[in-house]
Parts: C-alpha cells; structure tokens; sequence
C-alpha cells in the first residue's frame, strides 16, 4: 500500500535575485511545487528589496504557492512571544488566500523556549489565512509537543539539522494521522526517490507528506534558488510518486488472479 501522499514540493532560498515572471512560470507548470523566501527584519522590513518582492509575488498569485520562512529576531517574536511583526501582518493582508509561514526559531537562536501558549494563540487567530510550519528535532521536540497540546492547526517539519542542509540519519513519523508532515535536510534531484524509499516505510499509515529542499537546490554562486535545479527536484519527486502508484495498480492488479 502506498503510505504517503506528497502534497507539496517545497523550493526554498528564492530571494529578489530571481526574475519574478520566471517563479511564477514555475509555479504555473508546477501546481504542487511551493517557492519558500526567508525573511526577517533586516531582509523583508519595510524599504528593503525583499518585502517588495514578496509584496509583488503576492498580488501576480492566485493561490498560497508561497512559502515565507521566518528568520532572526521575528522567529522569536512570533514562537516566544506570540506576535506578528508589523510588516509581516502586512504582507498577511496582501496574500492571496492562504499561505504558509515557516518560524526557524532553533535556527535563529531562540531555542530554549518550552511555552507554546503564546504562540498557539497565534496559530488560531491566524487560522484560515495562514498555516505556520512548525520545525521538530531534538532541540524543538518539547516545544512542538506543547503546541500540539494546544492546538492542531499547524504543519510540522522533520528537520534535524534546522536549516544546515545535513541529510537525515533517520525520519521520524511522530505525528502521522495528526499533523501535515514534512521531511528536510540535505534533500536533492540526485537523492529524492532513496529518501522517500526512506520516509515511507517509516508510516503506519497513509499520510500526507511534503518535502523540503534549499541548500541543494541553489545556484553555484549559493545566492539564490536555481529555478532549473528545482524543475529537476519536482520532476523527481513526481516521477517517483508515479512509480509507486504504477507498482500498487499492478499489485492489486496480479492479487485478482
């Protein structure tokens, strides 16, 4: 039985460098692919490059394709003290429908907090037009488990390196049946189809699943995300969850006879 269904294919590290009609091309030849942007105060406040570019992006979009990932001292804002910076309440408004919002608060510093109360709050005001992804590891592991306690309303990412692009030793599947999973880390065109081998037979059950790639995913100069590297990323991903339903229709397919 197939035990995951990918619903998204998340490309992060798009920044103002790229051509905005080239992401929303991708996007359009790409209904599962979702672009992630980091942002903080200093690369997304008011005036800089980067709000005007997600400002952009947002009003040329018909649906949520893109991701914003929460960086520096907004991740503690919002995962601490439950909220939202100005700018970022901004761009809320100028989003077309719902869109997800990624607090790296382990890999912004902030990692000692164990009170979700202020941002579960969060997580249900901004239901419905925001869904926050919420990184699980090690050193999150109490947190999430808090916020879980509180509210159901979030996406939870399995990253156990937040952010430094380190493959997985092994993917965990704590939250199946509860949470939107998603699996990051060090995750590439090259080494996709092994890794969700991997992912699946860890699930009991059929889940939905996404996945996330940056660091293999950019340009050689590392300054931002490379649209054909990522085409090759979802094309693999794809043509690996179409190998997997061939494989069930022709195993049910011989269970008849």
């Amino acid at each position: 039985m197939i035990k995951v269904e990918i619903g998204k294919i998340s490309c992060c590290g798009a920044n103002e460098l790229l051509n905005q009609s080239d992401i929303i091309s991708f996007l359009k030849r790409n209904p599962k692919a979702e672009i992630g942007i980091g942002v903080s105060e200093e690369k997304g406040g008011f005036g800089t490059p980067r709000f005007d570019f997600v400002k952009n992006l947002f009003s040329q979009l018909e649906n949520g394709a893109i991701a914003l990932h929460i960086n520096g001292e907004w991740s503690n804002q919002i995962a601490n003290l439950g909220e939202m910076p100005k700018e970022l309440n901004d761009l809320i408004k100028l989003s077309p429908k719902k869109f997800r919002m990624q607090i790296n608060f382990v890999g912004s510093g902030f990692a000692n907090s164990d009170n979700a109360d202020n941002l579960a709050k969060l997580v249900e005001k901004y239901f419905g037009k925001v869904k926050f992804i919420i990184p699980y590891g090690e050193k999150s592991s109490d947190f999430v488990n808090n916020l879980f306690l509180k509210t159901r309303n979030f996406d939870v990412l399995y990253d156990s390196s937040f952010g430094t692009g380190k493959a997985a030793d092994s993917y965990p599947s704590k939250f199946a049946g509860k949470l939107v999973q998603g699996y990051a880390g060090g995750l590439s065109p090259e080494n996709i189809c092994e890794k969700l081998d991997n992912i699946e037979k860890i699930q009991n059950i059929k889940t939905p699943i996404w996945i996330d790639a940056e660091s293999k995913l950019r340009k050689d100069d590392q300054n931002t995300l490379a649209l054909e590297k990522s085409q090759k990323f979802v094309d693999s991903v794809l043509a690996w969850q179409e190998k997997r339903r061939n494989q069930e229709k022709s195993f049910c397919f011989f269970r008849q006879f």
